[in-house]
C-alpha cells in the first residue's frame, strides 16, 4: 500500500518513468513502463533487480544482443482471432521480423550464457512458438518487405506477364515520345509519367492533338498535357487488369498465411509480450548504466542502510548545471527505527526526505538506484508519505488541515511493516499546539512499531530522542563560519535551526534581530545552545563506555589468553619434569648396574690392587659417560621447550628475528603464505606473493626461513590473500569527501586512502574539499607533492566541481 495516491508525483518518480520510456526501443516496452507498479513480495522483487544486474551485465560484456525490430504486434495478432481476418504487407513484414527478434534472443541465450544470465534465460524459457510460422513468413515476403514472386505459383505467372507488358509498353511510349520531341511537339526533357494509374507523354499544349490518344490531365499552368497514346490503349488496359490479378492475389496469399497461424494467436500474443519485457529489462539497465544506478544488497529484515546515497533526479538535474550532489548516508534499523531530522531552513532536510521515498519506491518497483552497492536495503509493505503542501480551496482544507488528515490516515492504517515519511512535522499552526499534537502523534505511531523520518524544527520533538528507544536524531550540518549550509547528514545529534544566523546573514538589521531576541526571551534562545550541549554529554558518555567495555573485553581476552598459556605452560612443565625424572631413573640405573658390577669384580679377586685399579677406571668411565647424558638428556628438554615456544607463533614455520630487508621472505601474521619483499618505502613494503603483488606495513610482516619446494602448501592460504583483496578492491571508493574536516583528520583519512588504492589497483582517485577559503586544497596539494606514489593531480573540469574538487593519479 502506498499513500497518497499522487505519491509518484510528489516523490518525483513520474519523471523516472519518463527516462525509462526515453530507453525503450519500442512501444511494447514503453507499454510495459506504463504498468510499473509498488511491489511488497521480496522474492518477487529481487528476482526482476537481478535480471536488471544481469542485462547491464550484457550490455557492458556482450555486443551481440539483439537490439533491432521491436515490433507492437499484438492487436495485429489479437485481431486475427475472428475468422476470416487479414493483415497487411508491411504488418506480416514488421510480424516475421519480430519473431526472427524472438528466436535470435533465444539464441543468444543458449550454451554457456542460460549458466550465466539464469534469470533472464528463465524468462526465455517460457517462450515458444512454432518455428514453421517464420519459415512461412519468410517464404512469403522478402527482405525489404515485398511480397515474392514465388509467394504462389499464380503471382509468379500473373507478374511474369506484367513484366512482358511492362517492356513493351515501355518500348512503344519512348519511342513515340523520342518522335514527338523530333516534331517539336514535347519539351527535349520531358520524360515518360503516370496519370491516373495510366502511362502518358507530356505535350506542349498547342500539339496535344498532334498525337492521337486521350487526355488524362495538364500542368496547372496549362502548357502541358499529359496525352495516352491511343497505340497503348489495349496494353495499359491489359496491364491494368493484371495489376488487380495481382493485388487479389496477395490478398489470398495473406489470408492463407492468417490461417495458418491461427490457432498460434495465444503463443504469439506471448512472444511478443516477452519481446516488450526484454525491451522493458533492457531499458531498466541501460537507465542504470547512464545514472550510475546499482543493486543494493536486499535483507528481508525492515531495514535502511545505505551509503552515498542520491536523488536520480537531483544528480542528473545537478550534473547538467555543473554541480555537484552531497551523498547521503542514512540508516534505519531495529534500534533506530524512528529518525528525527533537524537543521536550517534550505539546508537538505526535504531533500534527504525525497531521496528516501524516491529510492526506497524504486527499489520496490524493481528498479536500480544511485548508492554504493555494499548499501542494505529491506522491503517495506506500507509507504505512507506526508510530504509538500495539500491545501485545497475547493475542499476547504488549510495547509494544517491536510497534514493532520494525513496523520490521522497513518495511524489509522500504519503497522510493524510500514515506512512512513513527514516532512515538517506539525507545522501550519501555532508552535507549541503544533509540536505537542506532533509529538503525541508521533509517540503514536512509534507504539505502532512503525519505521519512519521525519523532518521538524520542533524542539518537542528533538528531546523525544532522550526519552524513548528506537528514536534517534539527526541533523543537516551547517558552516557556523559562513553561514551556509553543508547539505550533509549526520546521525546522532539534533540540528539547530540557525534562524537568526542565518537572517544577519541575509542581512536583516540587529535593531530587528535584537527586538527579536527580546520577544523570545533568553531562555528560548539558548534552547539550541543547551540541547546540543546535553547532546555532547551524552556523546562523550557514549564514547567513555564504548571505550570502557572495549577496555574490559580487551583485559578478559588478556586474562584468557594469559590463563591459557600459564595452563600450556604448567602442562609442558609436568612433561619436562616427567621426561627429566625417566631419563634420571634411567642414567641411576646404569650407574648403580655398573657400582654393582664394580663391587661384584673387586670381591670375585679378593680386593687384587691391578682389579681394583681397573674397576676404579671404569667407574670414572661411568662417571664421564653420566655427565654427558645429563648433558644431552638437557639439551634434548631445552630443544623440545625451543620447538614447543616457535610452534606458537606460527604452526610449521620458524619465525626469525631481526629487521626486515628486500629480497627477505616473509609471512603476513595471522597467514602462512610466504612472499618475497621487493621493495620497501618508510613504514610499506611491496611484497609478491605468488605472483600477486601487494602493498602492506612491514610492522604486520613476520621474517622467515625460505621454505623447500612443495614443503607448504600455499593453496588455500593464496586463495585468503585474494579473498582479502578481493574484498577491499570491492569495499573501496575512487571517491572521498573531506569537506569539513580538520586539516590533521583530513590528511590521515587521504594517507589511509591512497595507501588503500595503491593495495587495491585503482589508479585515478578523486578528493571533494571544497571551495571555500582553499586551506584544505593548498594543504592537499603539499601534501601530494611529497608523495612518491603520486604520477600527477589537478583541479577537476569546471563542469564537474572545478577547485572544489581534485583529480589524482597514482603511478
Amino acid at each position: 500500500m502506498v499513500y497518497p495516491e499522487n505519491i509518484e508525483v510528489k516523490i518525483g518518480f513520474d519523471k523516472i518513468r519518463i527516462l525509462l520510456k526515453q530507453n525503450c526501443l519500442s512501444e511494447l516496452g514503453k507499454s510495459h513502463v506504463d504498468e510499473i507498479s509498488f511491489r511488497s513480495n521480496f522474492k518477487e522483487i529481487e528476482k526482476k533487480l537481478l535480471q536488471v544486474k544481469e542485462f547491464k551485465d550484457i550490455l557492458l560484456m556482450e555486443n551481440q544482443f539483439p537490439s533491432n525490430n521491436y515490433f507492437d504486434m499484438r492487436e495485429v495478432v489479437l485481431r486475427l482471432k475472428t475468422s476470416g481476418s487479414t493483415i497487411g504487407i508491411e504488418e506480416l513484414y514488421n510480424l516475421f521480423l519480430s519473431l526472427q527478434t524472438c528466436k535470435d534472443i533465444q539464441s543468444f541465450f543458449g550454451g554457456e550464457r542460460k549458466d550465466k544470465y539464469p534469470n533472464i534465460y528463465e524468462l526465455v524459457s517460457y517462450i515458444y512458438f512454432r518455428k514453421e510460422i517464420i519459415i512461412e513468413a519468410n517464404r512469403i515476403i522478402d527482405e525489404k518487405g515485398r511480397v515474392k514472386d514465388s509467394a504462389s505459383e499464380e503471382l509468379s505467372n500473373i507478374r511474369h506477364q506484367l513484366q512482358r507488358l511492362y517492356g513493351s509498353s515501355r518500348n512503344k511510349i519512348y519511342d513515340i515520345l523520342r518522335s514527338a520531341k523530333k516534331q517539336g511537339w514535347a519539351r527535349d526533357d520531358a520524360e515518360v509519367t503516370l496519370r491516373n494509374g495510366r502511362v502518358v507523354i507530356p505535350l506542349l499544349a498547342n500539339f496535344k492533338r498532334s498525337v492521337k490518344g486521350f487526355i488524362h490531365d495538364e500542368s496547372g499552368s496549362g502548357q502541358t498535357s499529359f496525352v495516352e497514346p491511343i497505340e497503348l490503349f489495349e496494353t495499359n488496359n491489359k496491364i491494368k487488369e493484371l495489376e488487380t490479378e495481382e493485388i487479389n492475389e496477395i490478398k489470398r496469399i495473406l489470408l492463407r498465411f492468417c490461417d495458418f497461424i491461427r490457432n498460434d494467436v495465444e503463443a504469439l500474443s506471448d512472444a511478443f509480450y516477452f519481446l516488450g519485457l526484454v525491451d522493458f529489462i533492457r531499458a531498466k539497465a541501460k537507465f542504470a548504466q547512464k545514472t550510475g544506478a546499482i543493486v543494493p544488497l536486499l535483507s528481508d529484515r525492515k531495514l535502511i542502510n545505505w551509503l552515498a546515497a542520491e536523488n536520480p533526479i537531483l544528480a542528473m538535474s545537478h550534473k547538467l548545471k555543473g554541480k555537484i550532489v552531497v551523498p547521503l548516508d542514512i540508516k534505519l534499523d531495529a534500534e533506530g527505527r524512528i529518525l528525527i531530522v533537524s537543521g536550517p531552513n534550505a539546508g537538505g532536510k526535504s531533500v534527504l526526505l525525497k531521496t528516501v521515498a524516491l529510492n526506497q519506491y524504486m527499489l520496490q518497483c524493481a528498479i536500480p538506484v544511485l548508492m554504493r552497492e555494499i548499501s542494505e536495503t529491506g522491503i517495506f509493505q506500507n509507504i505512507l508519505i506526508d510530504i509538500g503542501d495539500e491545501q485545497s480551496i475547493e475542499n476547504d482544507l488549510s495547509t494544517y488541515s491536510s497534514h493532520l488528515r494525513n496523520i490521522k490516515y497513518f495511524v489509522d492504517n500504519a503497522n510493524e511493516n510500514s515506512l512512513i515519511l513527514i516532512d515538517e512535522f506539525g507545522t501550519g499552526t501555532e508552535p507549541e499546539l503544533g509540536g505537542a499534537i506532533a509529538s503525541a502523534s508521533l509517540l503514536e505511531l512509534y507504539k505502532r512499531g512503525v519505521y519512519a523520518i521525519v523532518t521538524t524544527h520542533y524542539a518537542q520533538l528533538k528531546l523525544l530522542a532522550d526519552s524513548n528507544e528506537n528514536i534517534v536524531n539527526g541533523a543537516m550540518m551547517f558552516d557556523t563560519e559562513n553561514l551556509s549550509p553543508l547539505f550533509k547528514f549526520k546521525a546522532g545529534k539534533p540540528g539547530s535551526s540557525f534562524a537568526f544566523e542565518i537572517a544577519k546573514n541575509i542581512g536583516l538589521s540587529d535593531e530587528i534581530l535584537k527586538i527579536a531576541s527580546e520577544f523570545i526571551g533568553d531562555k528560548k534562545l539558548n534552547f539550541d545552545f543547551q540541547l546540543q550541549e546535553l547532546e555532547n554529554e551524552k556523546d562523550l558518555i557514549s564514547r567513555k563506555l564504548a571505550e570502557f567495555n572495549n577496555a574490559d573485553r580487551i583485559l578478559e581476552e588478556t586474562i584468557n589468553k594469559y590463563n591459557s598459556l600459564y595452563q600450556d605452560v604448567k602442562q609442558k612443565e609436568k612433561q619436562i619434569i616427567f621426561e627429566a625424572k625417566r631419563q634420571a631413573k634411567e642414567i641411576i640405573a646404569g650407574s648403580n648396574r655398573a657400582i654393582e658390577n664394580a663391587i661384584s669384580a673387586i670381591k670375585k679377586s679378593g680386593a687384587d690392587k691391578e682389579v681394583s685399579k681397573i674397576v676404579r677406571q671404569d667407574l670414572e668411565d661411568v662417571k664421564v659417560k653420566l655427565d654427558r647424558d645429563i648433558e644431552n638428556s638437557e639439551k634434548r628438554i631445552i630443544k623440545t621447550a625451543k620447538k614447543e615456544k616457535v610452534a606458537k607463533k606460527v604452526e610449521g614455520i620458524n619465525i626469525l628475528e631481526g629487521a626486515i630487508n628486500v629480497g627477505d621472505t616473509v609471512i603476513i601474521e595471522n597467514q602462512n603464505t610466504p612472499g618475497v619483499v621487493e621493495s620497501i618505502s618508510r613504514k610499506n613494503a611491496v611484497v609478491n606473493f605468488n605472483s600477486v603483488k601487494i602493498v602492506i606495513s612491514v610492522e604486520k610482516l613476520c621474517r622467515i626461513k625460505p621454505p623447500k619446494v612443495n614443503k607448504i602448501n600455499n593453496s588455500s592460504n593464496y586463495g585468503n590473500i585474494l579473498k582479502e583483496i578481493h574484498h577491499r578492491v570491492a569495499d573501496f571508493s575512487a571517491n572521498i569527501d573531506i569537506r569539513g574536516l580538520r586539516v590533521e583528520e583530513a590528511l590521515n583519512i587521504i594517507k589511509n586512502w591512497i595507501d588503500e588504492a595503491m593495495l587495491t589497483g585503482h589508479k585515478d582517485l578523486e578528493v571533494l574539499h571544497g571551495k571555500g577559503d582553499g586551506i584544505l586544497r593548498k594543504l592537499l596539494r603539499e601534501y601530494l607533492s611529497k608523495q612518491k606514489q603520486i604520477e600527477n593531480y589537478c583541479d577537476a573540469p569546471i563542469e564537474l566541481g572545478g577547485s572544489g574538487k581534485t583529480f589524482i593519479k597514482l603511478k
